[in-house]
């Protein structure tokens, strides 16, 4: 019984030093660390967005060919309103990701209109001619500092 309450009281010991020895090397975290966008997520975001606009498209080559206008006008809604979705997540997580410039390229693709600031993204429609959602993107060096977008009047998916 006297061995059993050696090795025990070794063992706390052992123990107790070990998780003092850890003590004080946690990571400190800075208020303005943030996480890189991973190429994971960027290839998701991206094939989200082509696969809404092909849709998109593809509803309003039918509805031509039908001649009935607005014939798939929920499902077209319900397109939109994922795009938005995605842009207003994107827009919350700037906070905590680090979202590059090189990831917005991959994610939405040529800008429509680039300056060292700020790219503007306009999505259309087919044979629209006219963007229905546009999207702003605030730069600071190589990173995205704001998101703001808008949906115009010219809503040719309606």
């Amino acid at each position: 019984m006297k061995n059993f309450k050696t090795v025990l009281l070794y063992l706390t010991i052992l123990f107790s030093l070990n998780t003092y020895a850890q003590r004080g090397k946690e990571n400190i975290v800075s208020d303005n660390a943030k996480r890189k966008f991973t190429k994971t997520e960027v290839r998701f975001m991206s094939s989200n967005i082509d696969s809404i606009k092909f849709n998109l498209n593809r509803m309003i080559i039918f509805e031509k060919e039908l001649k009935q206008r607005n014939f798939y006008i929920n499902e077209k809604t319900a397109l939109v309103d994922e795009l938005v979705s995605i842009v207003e997540q994107l827009k919350k997580s700037i906070d905590v990701v680090n979202i590059e410039t090189s990831d917005i390229k991959n994610i939405f693709g040529k800008a429509s209109f680039k300056s060292p600031k700020i790219w503007v993204y306009e999505i259309e429609t087919y044979k629209s001619n006219c963007p229905f959602i546009q999207i702003t993107f605030y730069i600071q060096q190589t990173s995205v500092s704001k998101i703001e977008y808008k949906i115009t009047d010219c809503q040719k998916w309606k």
